[in-house]
């Protein structure tokens, strides 16, 4: 028999649809193992409704296609934990440890909803500010986006314990994310899973005066 630990982590990688599915199947055959089956179940998919109905209130959900939503409700749920939060409310404080799965979904005890990427860079280096910065393959950078506050539906955050000038995901990018930030976050995770370089803002100079957007080899840190 499945310990519920790993019911949790099984039904994390499971649409709504097989969720419900799966539960209407476990309800069919009544005994007492299918009843913790059962429940996993219907948390995790009252949890992922939950959460598309707060992207979709949070107007995140424009920078989606059908598809993507459809593949989003397949993330893993990162269970919150109390370190996550800094002393400014910042979700800053998830490590690499923390993730599972490249990318991940949850909520804090502020009912800010957040997504968490790992990802690693597959070239030497890149240019930012008529600059290079050079890039070390081997590491493994991780960032987050979250609501910045409960009442504020569509302001966003990055944040990040290792995030460095290496990391060219929201690179040179305000701490309060814009919409094109927003946008290339999301584009980005979906390029990166479909084995395709992702885009990153080239700023001209460090004034932020003007960019372009590039490309660069990354991938997700499974």
């Amino acid at each position: 028999m499945l310990t519920k630990d790993a019911m949790y982590q099984i039904s994390d990688y499971l649409s709504n649809n097989e969720l419900t599915q799966l539960s209407s199947f476990a309800s069919t055959t009544g005994d007492s193992n299918t009843t913790l089956a059962i429940k996993v179940l219907k948390d995790q998919r009252d949890f992922k409704e939950r959460y598309f109905q707060k992207l979709h209130q949070h107007r995140l959900t424009k920078y989606f296609s059908d598809p993507i939503v459809k593949n989003m409700t397949k993330f893993p749920y990162l269970p919150f934990q109390e370190r996550f939060i800094g002393g400014t409310a910042y979700l800053d404080s998830i490590r690499i440890q923390d993730l599972s799965s490249p990318v991940m979904i949850g909520y804090d005890k502020y009912q800010r909803p957040y997504i968490t990427l790992k990802y690693r860079c597959h070239e030497k280096s890149y240019q930012q500010n008529s600059d290079t910065v050079e890039i070390d393959t081997d590491k493994i950078s991780c960032i987050t986006i979250f609501q910045r506050y409960t009442d504020v539906p569509n302001r966003w955050c990055k944040a990040g314990r290792y995030l460095s000038s290496e990391d060219p995901i929201l690179n040179c990018s305000p701490i309060l994310l814009s919409s094109l930030d927003l946008k290339l976050f999301i584009k980005n995770i979906y390029l990166m899973l479909s084995d395709q370089p992702i885009y990153y803002i080239n700023y001209h100079n460090k004034h932020n005066d003007g960019y372009k957007l590039s490309t660069l080899k990354c991938s997700l840190a499974f």
